[in-house]
């Protein structure tokens, strides 16, 4: 239940970062 919910965290603040660098990248352009 553990490693679970941290794989969900991770993932979740996975696509939070890439959404972030995405909305970065095209600020930027």
């Amino acid at each position: 239940m553990c490693s679970n919910l941290k794989y969900a965290l991770l993932t979740t603040v996975g696509i939070l970062a890439i959404l972030a660098i995405f909305g970065i990248i095209v600020c930027m352009h």
